[in-house]
């Protein structure tokens, strides 16, 4: 070797420099020992240069932490956990207790002083709804709202359960957990990130939202073993310019985040050369996802289940040329390009029409797959399949389908099985443990059915090897075994979800765990001799006399997460002469039942106090659970006390993330009656379909189905119409079924159902019409019959407006949403209108708020004369919440109103309407919506008089008959236009009249196209879906009149041409210019003599000259 090169290795090896930070450190410190460490992780990476590593002790670190510029290209950079999974980032605190609030139902009340950022539910992994009024907690289960002026904190639970059945934190920094801004070479390894979430959104460069742990700008990165929970976004990775960045065995749950649809699990944006490869996300909002760049990506060996989106690629050339294979995604998976050996359990969107058995992926929900027959243990995400598995041999070159080929090392044990059969697969399983433990070797896993497996059990060295064994119960199984068990000399074996009623004992063996297992032996729980590496996690040991767990002679073990009933011995026992620093690898967030007698070394007690002196046991509690036996087995009669407490946001003792389907109801109540309606009111826990029934015995003969069709918004109102004055009427629920069922776990179960009937009694008479008034320095207590006397909140005044009523509000901001609570009838509609003259605004709290009006099972409800703002698209499903909701609802008139969604963050259209009928859209200005209307089944759907401007994605977005006629629709922004995204979008191409629109393109009509016709049909032949230009559709579709023109707005003329860009609308991307009704009034003679667009007329008594 060359001395010029070995002078080079020296120096690069002289001047990398390991770091150190943990809990007993100072900032004052070098830095450059375990006993001279900083205290703040962001103090060890100020210090960190080119090749330099640091190492985090474990614990909890309440901190954000940012650094530009680290790493090079030339050298590796590492921040790395020294245990992996034990060094924890935390932007929140606990929430403090809360109190009932008096008067309500459902809300709940604390004292809280700092910046509530949001608020999650910890147990359930989700994020409460913000709300910007606390009348709305109430109205909607899972929300929260801050009011600082009071100091207090209100919530609502998600499931309508009283709030301390949960548990609640509070991210209060603000910002993203971990970020490097430019790092080149940069490895993260073993890290996690929990509460960093911010109240606003942040700036594109990161979607908008708040991470766990996010690269900007990274070049050549590795995140690897990290974890993040209960973030806005978990884990990000943005390429920009370089790219070539690795996410390898990350973890992600509980992300999600109002502010952009790419918050969730695993994400890498503008992506170059990025892989994400053996992840996991689950109940987050997007699950691991490439979005948007110009180079290859790939996700492979990777898991998403119970999030809004489990996996997928999307936008730009990545979208095109990047690749899915060997995953599994148990709701949608979008991929432009064939995914490969992979398991979908919806769909994917873009490729939809893929017939089973044409490629090599599997289609749970098309393919009707039985799960329990086909796979291992799909309750438990363990796809591999069982020797019957009809997927075997399926894939058109005879291969098997999907991420896991057969490979016959997954047996089963059932109570009425066979050990004389092959025990490859459910229907050939074994009858006994014996079997198992004779014919299992390395690298094998067997499932237990539920039962009691009886006899005596030795795992011996001669079976083991460098792959483990495993031993698990199948899916929520309740497996008893009350012998022995004795692990002798073996090598990485695993029990998982088993129950042992008699001592286990584990002796001269490595690489022994435990999780998800009780220990209710009478004497000794587990008895380990002479192991290495014996790792317990989320077990339970209870009814023991002597001690949980008895440690001899043992090194490097590892407790974690484990619940000790020790009230009546040691939790732990070290035998003697131990040397608890080297027998204890690790231990904490355990929970002993008795904290002064933790543990016990050497014959003597060891309080927990004392035993956080040898740095173990940091974050374990004292607490005091009630266990019972149930089928054989001990268990904890109420699981709330253990909800939490465990590590990386998990319960303490058992836990098992499994999706679930439970429904919580709340029983119907009467609003409001009048001589002919009744409003009636109830709440779900997550969206559904209600079954209804009314009529004037308690058999209520007439029944119906109501739906609103969007998972978020869960309060209830139905009004009942055409009813008899001075009768008594009864009305009950009937069914209740999810809309948006979790993969295949049933229609939902629904708890404590309240199908009981209600009675009310119509008035006899109506009294005459009202004008009320509505203003921002009025009451809610006063009469609101008067100017002087006006109410304080419009939502206020939805839920008092009767038939015929008229509310007027005067000028104005209001940050809220309204409810319309009561309906209208034909001859007698509720209007909403604004005070002549003066500008209503109606805000969106920066995108806090997804509706401004919510007007759900009602009927003859005007809304004319408002402006909104800074609302966000918020929901779930087939149709999102959009700045107005109309579902199961009749008559509605949506005249004079402006939605100007510009700025940052997703905005999405001015209207969702579902399942309604004769709704009428009149003068209205929607900007820069995602969907401008998206409309789905409300025959007599009109668009009248309306412009648009620079939408996302389509102007709008029919799945209805509908009439667009005297429009003025411009084109999409010019990112969108250049992909020839359509204008409108309809599946019944015989449902549609296009009349007299005027469409403002970028490009000849002859190159833009304008739209997307669904199942189109011609010539006797279903052609898919087909896009179209306007000649095209007057060609193929039906002849119109609609034409392209240039409307030649009028604010045109007021600015300077100079200025003024190519395509004109461009001008109008950001809020820098203000937009308002005139502005947007045709002057092309053309457009004017043909009514396209706004009527001026019509804003005569709205604008001040």
């Amino acid at each position: 070797m060359k001395p010029t090169l070995l002078l080079f290795l020296f120096c690069t090896t002289l001047h990398a420099t390991d770091f150190f930070v943990n809990k007993q450190g100072l900032d004052s410190n070098a830095g450059t020992s375990r006993g001279a460490a900083f205290l703040t992780i962001q103090k060890g990476v100020d210090a960190l240069q080119p090749g330099d590593t640091l190492n985090i002790g474990r614990g909890e670190y309440a901190e954000a932490v940012a650094r530009k510029g680290l790493g090079s290209a030339e050298k590796e950079t590492t921040i790395r956990a020294e245990m992996r999974g034990t060094v924890l980032l935390r932007g929140d605190v606990d929430a403090p207790v809360f109190k009932p609030l008096p008067g309500s139902r459902n809300t709940f009340e604390a004292d809280f002083t700092g910046d509530v950022q949001a608020v999650y539910e910890v147990d359930t992994l989700k994020r409460l709804g913000t709300q910007a009024t606390q009348a709305e907690v109430e109205f909607q289960p899972g929300s929260s709202f801050y009011d600082a002026a009071s100091s207090k904190l209100y919530v609502s639970s998600t499931d309508l359960r009283p709030v301390d059945l949960h548990r609640y934190s509070i991210p209060v920094t603000g910002a993203h957990g971990l970020m490097l801004e430019q790092p080149k070479r940069v490895v993260l390894d073993g890290i996690a990130a929990r509460g960093f979430e911010k109240a606003v959104m942040q700036t594109w460069h990161t979607e908008a939202c708040t991470w766990g742990i996010v690269l900007k700008e990274a070049k050549d990165c590795v995140i690897r073993h990290c974890t993040a929970f209960l973030n806005g976004g978990g884990i990000l990775t943005r390429s920009g310019n370089e790219g070539g960045n690795l996410l390898e065995d990350c973890v992600a749950y509980g992300n999600i985040s109002p502010h952009g649809f790419e918050c969730g699990g695993v994400v890498a944006v503008a992506v170059r050369n990025d892989t994400l490869r053996r992840c996991t996300a689950y109940k987050g909002g997007v699950g691991v996802r490439l979005y948007g760049g110009e180079g290859y990506g790939l996700i492979e060996n990777s898991l998403g289940w119970g999030n809004v989106l489990d996996l997928g690629i999307k936008g730009g050339k990545t979208g095109e040329i990047s690749d899915v294979r060997d995953c599994v995604a148990l709701s949608y998976l979008p991929s432009h390009r064939e995914v490969v050996r992979s398991i979908i359990g919806f769909r994917n969107t873009y490729l939809d029409g893929v017939k089973a058995g044409t490629d090599t992926s599997i289609r749970l929900n098309f393919e009707r797959v039985n799960r329990g027959q086909e796979f291992a243990d799909p309750l438990n995400f363990d796809f591999r399949l069982q020797s019957t598995s009809t997927m075997r041999g399926s894939a058109p070159d005879k291969s098997d389908r999907g991420p896991f080929p057969y490979q016959g090392n997954v047996f089963f044990v059932k109570t009425d099985g066979d050990d004389l059969a092959d025990g490859l697969s459910v229907k050939a399983a074994w009858k006994t443990v014996a079997r198992a433990a004779k014919e299992l070797r390395a690298g094998h896993t067997v499932y237990f059915e539920q039962g009691v497996y009886s006899g005596d059990v030795v795992i011996k060295a001669e079976n083991t090897g460098p792959d483990p064994i495993s031993w698990r119960a199948r899916g929520t199984a309740r497996v008893l075994m009350p012998g022995a068990i004795k692990v002798e000399g073996g090598h990485g074996i695993e029990f998982e979800r088993l129950n042992f009623a008699s001592t286990v004992s584990v002796t001269a063996s490595e690489r022994v765990r435990f999780n998800n297992c009780r220990f209710f032996a009478d004497d000794k729980a587990l008895h380990a001799t002479h192991c290495n590496g014996l790792a317990v996690s989320h077990s339970e040991f209870t009814r023991f006399a002597q001690v949980g767990v008895q440690l001899d002679g043992c090194t490097g073990v590892e407790l974690s997460s484990n619940v000790y009933d020790n009230r009546h011995g040691p939790a732990v026992t070290f035998g003697v002469a131990a040397d608890v620093n080297l027998a204890l690898r690790y231990s904490d967030y355990n929970s002993y039942a008795d904290a002064d007698k933790a543990w016990m070394v050497n014959g003597q007690t060891i309080a927990l106090t004392d035993a956080r002196k040898t740095a173990q046991d940091i974050y374990a509690r004292e607490l005091r659970t009630v266990f019972s036996l149930r089928d054989g087995i001990s268990e904890v009669k109420d699981r709330i006390a253990l909800a939490v407490g465990g590590a990386l946001g998990k319960s303490l003792g058992i836990h098992q993330d499994l999706m679930s389907n439970a429904l919580s109801m709340s029983a119907p109540t009467l609003h409001s009656v009048t001589a002919t309606t009744a409003n009636i009111e109830w709440q779900m826990s997550r969206g559904s379909e209600s079954g209804i029934a009314w009529g004037e015995t308690p058999a209520c003969e007439t029944q119906a189905k109501y739906k609103v069709t969007n998972d978020e918004d869960t309060f209830r109102n139905f009004s009942l119409t055409g009813l008899k004055p001075g009768t008594t009427y009864y009305f009950k629920l009937t069914s209740a079924k999810l809309i948006y069922p979790l993969d295949d776990q049933g229609p939902g179960e629904v708890v404590n159902p309240k199908y009981e009937a209600i009675s009310f009694t119509t008035k006899a008479a109506d009294p005459a019409p009202r004008t009320l008034y509505v203003s921002t320095d009025g009451s809610d207590s006063a009469s609101g019959l008067e100017r002087g006397s006006a109410w304080h909140s419009i939502a206020h005044a939805a839920s008092q407006a009767l038939p015929g009523d008229t509310v007027m509000i005067a000028g104005g901001t209001y940050i809220e949403k309204v409810r319309v609570r009561t309906t209208g009838t034909k001859g007698r509609p509720i209007k909403f209108r604004s005070i002549p003259g003066e500008k209503v605004i109606l805000d969106g709290s920066g995108r806090r708020i997804e509706t401004a009006f919510v007007i759900n099972g009602k009927n003859d409800i005007e809304v004319d004369g408002f402006y909104f703002r800074d609302f966000r698209m918020g929901g779930q499903g087939n149709c999102s919440q959009r700045v107005i909701n109309v579902n199961q609802s009749h008559r509605v008139t949506l005249r004079r109103l402006l939605w100007d969604g510009r700025g940052a963050g997703y905005s999405g259209g001015l209207l969702m309407g579902a399942d309604s009928s004769d709704v009428l859209v009149s003068n209205c200005v929607i900007i820069r919506g995602s969907d401008g209307l998206e409309v789905t089944s409300c025959p007599g759907f009109r668009v009248e008089h309306c412009v648009f401007i620079s939408h996302m994605i389509e102007a709008v977005k029919l799945s209805t008959p509908a009439t667009l006629s005297s429009n003025i629709i411009c084109d999409s922004s010019a990112f969108k236009a250049k992909n020839n995204i359509h204008f409108m979008s309809f599946g019944n191409q015989d449902a549609i009249v296009d009349r007299n629109n005027c469409y403002f393109l970028r490009v000849p009509e002859s190159q833009r196209t304008l739209y997307w016709v669904l199942n189109f049909k011609e010539a006797g032949k279903v052609l898919g879906h087909t896009r179209m230009t306007l000649p095209e559709y007057k060609k193929r579709v039906a002849p119109t009149d609609s034409v392209v023109l240039d409307p030649q707005f009028a604010i045109f003329e007021r600015l300077d041409p100079a200025k003024v860009p190519e395509f004109p609308i461009d001008q109008f991307v950001d809020t820098k210019v203000p937009l308002d009704f005139p502005d947007l009034f045709a002057t092309n003679p053309e457009v004017v003599k043909r009514s396209m667009g706004l009527q001026p007329e019509a804003f005569a008594d709205m604008i001040k000259k």
